[in-house]
């Protein structure tokens, strides 16, 4: 008789294998429909272009000099972004955590401006610091604020207190209290807000700049599709895909999903 660990052995690439397939038939039927639209649909090409012409403008793109220095651009303002707003999230939920009244005070605060939608500030943003890089990173920084801080805060509160209690039973200074067990027992929910922070920075720095920018990739993407350059505009799209899946690969390696099991 077959255990059952080997029988989680063989499903699990059977369940791999499978959604692989079934990505892959998305993607030949969201090209057929393209194909579909471009021929018999007669869809104009200032709505669909041709996919030859996509990928022809693609490839320009990345033999060109112009798209690495908007990627250069949106890259800086998303790694600030999200490095300032994390830290700080970080900080006001560790400090929150210590009492219950902090806690009860700072978290209807933290979901009042998780749930708010940070576009309407955007204009004060821009009065305040103009239209350089500074208003896209402030911008991307508190978006990614809320949903890091709010996570790390429950994250902090919910710790299991048998943990707790195992470290009073050894004498753990508060300190070793708050790094050692406290920090240790809530990196999974942690994690989960940071990877919905990263999200929200990149979503929010391409509408940034689409919104008031000279340069970066959501300027580039507003510029074409102003110019009628409706070929440029999906090649655009093509390279921000690209950037926002190696971004994804990138928080992945470093948060992987097993963290529960590490932690």
């Amino acid at each position: 008789m077959m255990s059952a660990t080997s029988t989680q052995v063989i499903s699990g690439p059977s369940r791999r294998l499978k959604a692989n397939l079934l990505r892959l038939v998305v993607i030949v039927a969201f090209f057929g429909i393209w194909g579909w639209a471009q021929g018999p649909g007669e869809a104009s090409t200032l709505i669909v272009p041709k996919i030859g012409d996509v990928f022809n403008e693609f490839f320009s793109f990345l033999r060109a000099g112009e798209v690495y220095d908007a990627l250069r651009v949106t890259l800086i303002e998303l790694v600030i972004a999200l490095a300032i707003g994390a830290l700080s999230a970080f900080a006001v939920a560790f400090w929150s955590a210590r009492t219950d009244l902090r806690a009860k005070v700072v978290e209807p605060l933290l979901v009042w401006g998780y749930l708010v939608p940070h576009v309407l500030f955007y204009p004060i943003i821009i009065l305040w610091l103009g239209v350089g890089m500074s208003s896209k990173i402030a911008y991307a920084a508190s978006s990614a604020f809320f949903p890091i801080a709010f996570n790390c805060l429950r994250a902090f509160r919910s710790v299991d207190p048998k943990y707790v209690a195992l470290g009073r039973a050894y004498g753990a200074s508060p300190r070793q209290m708050d790094w050692q067990i406290k920090f240790r027992a809530s990196i999974p929910l942690a994690a989960a807000g940071l990877r919905i922070g990263c999200a929200l920075t990149m979503v929010t720095v391409l509408v940034a700049e689409m919104l008031s920018a000279t340069n970066g990739l959501g300027y580039l993407l507003k510029y074409y599709s102003q110019s009628f350059n409706t070929a440029r505009s999906y090649a655009i799209i093509l390279v921000i895909l690209l950037v926002v899946g190696l971004f994804y690969m990138l928080i992945s390696k470093l948060l992987p999903r097993d963290m529960e099991r590490r932690a």
